[in-house]
This record gives C-alpha cells, sequence and structure tokens, in this order.
C-alpha cells in the first residue's frame, strides 16, 4: 500500500485521539473501549513498579514484558480477523482488491515491527543469562565464606575471598556491554514505534476523509494506533531508565495515565513528552553513570563492596579488629538476596521465552496468512485472463 499522506508530527497523534472521529468510534465500539481500558491498566502497572523501585528492577521488567506479550496477542488476533471477515463477506472485485491491500499492509508491518521486538526481547535473554552465570559464581564465594579450609589462617581465607569478590566486580565491565547493548535495542524499538504511528497516522487521515463506512479496517487501524501510542511512550520509559537509572522515579511520577476512557492515552502522551524534555539535561549528565538494566543487581554489588571494604579496613590497617559478626551478617544478607534474585530471575525468563514463542508463531500465522491473500489474487488474474482469452 502506498502512503502519500503528510508525515505528521508527534503533536498529531494527540490530535488524533481527541479527534471526534476516534471518540465517537471509541464510544461506539465495545472492543476499542475493552482494549483502551486493558491499556490503561498494563501502563499504571508499569508507572507504579518503576516508581516503586526507583530503577528497572525485575518487578518492574515484569509488567513490561506482559505488556508487549498481551499488545502482540491483540494485534494479531485484530489482523486475522479483519482478514477472515474481508475472505468471507461479499463486495464489489474493486472493494476486495482493496482489503486485499490492506491485508497485505497489515503483514507487512507486523513482520517488520515485532523483528525489532524480537531482537530486544532476545537481549533480554542475554542479559539474564549473564546474570544468572553472576548469580552462581557469587552463590560460590559465598559458600565458601562459610567454609574456611583447615590449616588456612584468616588473613589468607579473607584475602581469598576478596579476591574472588574482586572478580565478580570485574565483571562489571561485561554487565555494563549488556545494558548498552539492551540500550541500543530499547532505542531501536521506540523509533519502531515512532515509524509505526506515522504509517497508521497516514490510514486514520484517510478514514477520516474517504472512507468513514469502512468500520473493519477502522477498528483494525484504531485498536494498533491508540496501542502503539502507549507502545512508544514504554519504549521511550525503557530507554531513558537504562541510560541512567537515576531519573526512573521523575518520569514516572511525572506521567499519571488517569483520566476519563479514550482521554487518558492523551494526557499520558503528553505529558511523557514533557517529562522527557525536561528532564533531557539530567539524562544527559547522568549517561555517565554505569547502566544497569536491573536494578537487583545493583543492590547486590553495593552490599559486595561493603565486604571488600571491611576487610580490607582490616588487613591493611594492622590495628583494626575484624567484626566477624557483621561480616557473617552481611554475607548472610547477599546470601538472602541471591536466593529471591534467582526467583525472580527464573519466573522473568519464563515470562520472555513465553512472549518470544508467541511472537515468532504469530509472525508464522501473519505469513502464511498474507500468502494466501497472495495466492488468491493471483488466483483470480489467471482465472481473469483466461476469460479474456476465451472472448
Amino acid at each position: 500500500m502506498t502512503h502519500t499522506a503528510e508525515i505528521p508530527t508527534k503533536c498529531s497523534y494527540s490530535e488524533t485521539l481527541v479527534s471526534t472521529s476516534f471518540q465517537e468510534h471509541c464510544k461506539e465500539n465495545a472492543d476499542l473501549q475493552s482494549w483502551d481500558t486493558e491499556l490503561k491498566e498494563h501502563a499504571e502497572e508499569i508507572f507504579k513498579t518503576v516508581k516503586s523501585e526507583g530503577a528497572l528492577s525485575i518487578d518492574s521488567w515484569k509488567p513490561i514484558i506482559n505488556y508487549w506479550w498481551c499488545s502482540n496477542k491483540k494485534i494479531v488476533e485484530e489482523i486475522l480477523a479483519f482478514k477472515k471477515d474481508i475472505t468471507e463477506g461479499e463486495g464489489s472485485s474493486r472493494k476486495k482488491k482493496k482489503n486485499e491491500e490492506r491485508v497485505n499492509f497489515l503483514a507487512d508491518e507486523y513482520i517488520k515491527n515485532s523483528s525489532n521486538m524480537l531482537d530486544f526481547l532476545s537481549e533480554i535473554e542475554n542479559f539474564l543469562l549473564l546474570a544468572r552465570n553472576s548469580h552462581s559464581y557469587t552463590a560460590k564465594v559465598i559458600q565458601q565464606y562459610f567454609e574456611i579450609p583447615n590449616g588456612m589462617s584468616g588473613a589468607e581465607f579473607y584475602g581469598k575471598i576478596v579476591d574472588n569478590f574482586k572478580k565478580l566486580r570485574g565483571s562489571d565491565n561485561i554487565f555494563d556491554h549488556s545494558a548498552k547493548n539492551l540500550l541500543k535495542k530499547a532505542e531501536s524499538l521506540k523509533s519502531q514505534h515512532e515509524e509505526m504511528l506515522r504509517n497508521w497516522q497516514a490510514e486514520i487521515s484517510k478514514l477520516s476523509k474517504k472512507e468513514k463506512r469502512a468500520k473493519l479496517w477502522k477498528n483494525v487501524v484504531n485498536m494498533i494506533f491508540v496501542g502503539a501510542v502507549v507502545g512508544l511512550v514504554i519504549a521511550q520509559i525503557v530507554t531513558a531508565v537504562i541510560a541512567a537509572p537515576a531519573v526512573a522515579e521523575a518520569i514516572s511520577s511525572a506521567i499519571v495515565p488517569i483520566a476519563m476512557a479514550g482521554h487518558w492515552t492523551v494526557s499520558l502522551f503528553e505529558e511523557s513528552e514533557r517529562a522527557f524534555k525536561n528532564l533531557q539535561e539530567l539524562n544527559e549528565e547522568r549517561c555517565k553513570e554505569t547502566r544497569i538494566a536491573i536494578k537487583e543487581l545493583g543492590d547486590i554489588k553495593f552490599s559486595i563492596n561493603g565486604v571488600i571494604n571491611q576487610i580490607n579496613s582490616v588487613m591493611y590497617n594492622p590495628g583494626s579488629e575484624m567484626d566477624r559478626e557483621q561480616l557473617d551478617f552481611t554475607m548472610k544478607e547477599i546470601k538472602s538476596k541471591l536466593g529471591a534474585f534467582l526467583n525472580k530471575v527464573e519466573d522473568l525468563e519464563k515470562d520472555v521465552e513465553k512472549t518470544i514463542k508467541y511472537i515468532r508463531k504469530a509472525r508464522d500465522d501473519v505469513h502464511i496468512m498474507n500468502t494466501q491473500v497472495t495466492q488468491v489474487k493471483k488466483g483470480a488474474f489467471c482465472f481473469e485472463s483466461l476469460a479474456r482469452s476465451d472472448i
């Protein structure tokens, strides 16, 4: 499908959402209202967890992954339903041809956009694998601490513990590199949402001008458009918080998605634009921080640094005494955090794996659907050619 419509600006997304045409369709269509409510619930849960954690913790990653799973599921359902409706429906050859073009457009858009999503989810998988490996090594060092070998002096033992923890701390560069890769994928995902919004904005513009009676197509367009607006804001938050964790609370506090059905998305989008604009300078300044994609890793690293400093302060100051009780407490605290952390990592890994599997299957289904439409078009062309040759 060729797009000749003027490329919209970001502010026009809000104009579209508050337009009479969109609002009327929202009131008339129970499915769109339900989707609007579902999107609002997802957004509020994401902002709530990011704000409470002050960073992207595993607890805040879960609703983000869940949103993308639900969003992909809804989009694919709408695409397949539209294809079924136009296949079973009646109409002129001109109308059928136009609907076939629309199916091709839907399929091409989904295949292209879901590719970026798969790249991003795969990078999260890689990061979680690093986190799991780091967990295993840390747990081993903790276990060694509580099992002092016979014949080893205190100084030698504590020195070994410090050396092992320093090796773990040296893996920060690996995590930082992985977080940078994750940031690149998040930025690509954000750009993809912006492009998707431009494309669907063009379709909405055509609807309002020419095709007010195309209800099935109008429903698909509005469903995908409002989901893409919310998806863009979520992608913006992920990008900003990975780049500069300190801005998490400020961003999530500035974005409060509460308003009447159909209008809350406008408030969400406009507030997010304001929040990111105000935090741009702060973000640039704090990008110098070590990037971290999972808050729990930062908490564990902080405790490990405390152990290293505590042992070093005794080993390099002859007059100091080792507070074994305090050290035991800190090590047990790290051990406790590790247990909870592993459970959360495993849970999130399942969510990511489920979403990746669904998107891959959905891509296959959409591709098959598009192939069937293309074959029907070719068959119709051959039939028309034969009919003309018989005349």
